[in-house]
């Protein structure tokens, strides 16, 4: 999606627009959890000891981050879902309640009925 769309992403991103920079976090959010789990798998491979207090702090942190990545482009699916669907029940609510500020409402067409 994120390939797909990377022009788009890319403005938003340098424009400092939400859905770029939310991206940016969520993505960034991942590849640390990966980077912190991989790091640590190493040190223990590598015959070193690391205090357990470590491995809790940084196994806590990983998994905030795991979770924080997906709940992020979550929040912004659902955040840009509600955006698109907006403008129609804006139509909609100043078509029953009547014309307001910055609302147009529209024409009910007649025409022949079957």
């Amino acid at each position: 999606m994120l390939w797909s769309n990377w022009r788009i992403w890319k403005e938003s991103f340098l424009n400092l627009r939400l859905p770029g920079i939310a991206t940016a976090v969520a993505i960034t959010a991942l590849i640390a959890s990966k980077v912190i789990d991989s790091r640590l798998r190493t040190i223990k491979r590598a015959g070193f000891t690391v205090p357990e207090s470590l491995q809790q702090t940084l196994s806590g942190v990983e998994e905030t981050f795991e979770l924080v990545g997906p709940a992020i482009i979550m929040a912004l699916v659902i955040r840009l879902a509600i955006q698109q669907f907006k403008p129609m029940s804006l139509l909609i609510a100043g078509r029953k309640q009547g014309s307001e500020k910055g609302v147009q409402q529209l024409p009910i067409q007649q025409g022949h009925h079957r």
